[in-house]
């Protein structure tokens, strides 16, 4: 069932072509492997994509990752892993995204990845950003440089700042 304009569905009546999908820490990392899925089926494809400070690379060990004195204590870090996957499977791409190959990264949507400069997930985050661009995918990228794991939706640091790109990014896209 559509609208005059043929866009709104079904009994929950959505627009197919205005569907964002957003993740926080864990939250960044299932949408990385939603939006690789949907690459892989070709069952729709969302406007876009934001990940915030997300886990990306769940096979290296959380102490070999840089850290600051405010980021959780590596065995915490660990611990998190390891109820998340099995060891074994780390380095899959569904796990760990920073391992996909562009096959499984070009059919993203535009991206926006933020990242905080505190957090000893900066850098998987970073480097998951330039995996994106070199499969093709338009990416925005922002580091928070003062900000630790989960200020946007603890607000704190610069999580008004970070708002308002998510904000400003899901406007230029739906």
């Amino acid at each position: 069932m559509g609208d005059a304009a043929g866009k709104i569905t079904g009994t929950l009546r959505y627009d197919p072509d205005k569907i964002v999908l957003m993740g926080h820490s864990s939250g960044g990392n299932l949408v990385a492997g939603i939006c690789m899925r949907l690459g892989e089926t070709g069952l729709f494809r969302p406007c876009c994509a934001l990940m915030d400070y997300s886990p990306l690379d769940l096979a290296t060990d959380p102490a070999d990752k840089e850290r600051s004195l405010c980021d959780m204590p590596a065995d915490r870090a660990r611990d998190y892993n390891q109820k998340y996957i099995a060891p074994e499977q780390a380095k899959e791409p569904y796990t760990s995204p920073v391992y996909a190959g562009p096959e499984l990264l070009e059919h993203f949507p535009d991206t926006l990845i933020i990242s905080a400069g505190e957090d000893s997930l900066c850098m998987e985050d970073e480097e998951f950003a330039l995996h994106l661009i070199r499969a093709g995918v338009a990416v925005t990228a922002r580091r928070y440089t003062r900000s630790v794991h989960g200020f946007v939706v603890n607000r704190m640091c610069e999580w008004e700042d970070a708002m308002e790109l998510n904000t400003r990014f899901i406007r230029q896209h739906i």
